[in-house]
């Protein structure tokens, strides 16, 4: 899972390690964001269900390892960066292009 910043430049936030279609699952391996720059790892799965007519999401995120300064005000931080994730996926999935930056 990658991602291109304003102005050039990319991340690469995580590689997937499992993916099951039939099971509409997918898993992840990494860290993201401000995570990238300290001792820590984490499993992030994605498993989608049909549900009236549309499709429920549910996201498990476990980050684990040693951060700097204690992960204090981190869980805040993760959260609006799945939030963000989400969002850009469901823009993905209903209009089949990336989301816009900014």
């Amino acid at each position: 899972m990658c991602e291109t910043l304003p102005g050039g430049g990319s991340v690469q936030h995580l590689v997937v390690i499992y993916a099951d279609p039939a099971r509409t699952t997918i898993r992840f391996r990494g860290a993201m964001g401000p995570f990238q720059g300290q001792g820590v790892d984490g499993a992030m799965t994605i498993t989608l269900t049909a549900k009236d007519g549309g499709t429920t999401l549910v996201l498990d995120s476990n980050i684990g390892g040693y951060f700097k300064g204690g992960f204090g005000k981190m869980p805040n931080a993760a959260d609006g960066m799945l939030t963000d994730l989400v969002a850009h996926l469901k823009y993905y999935a209903e209009n089949e292009k990336a989301l816009p930056p900014g």
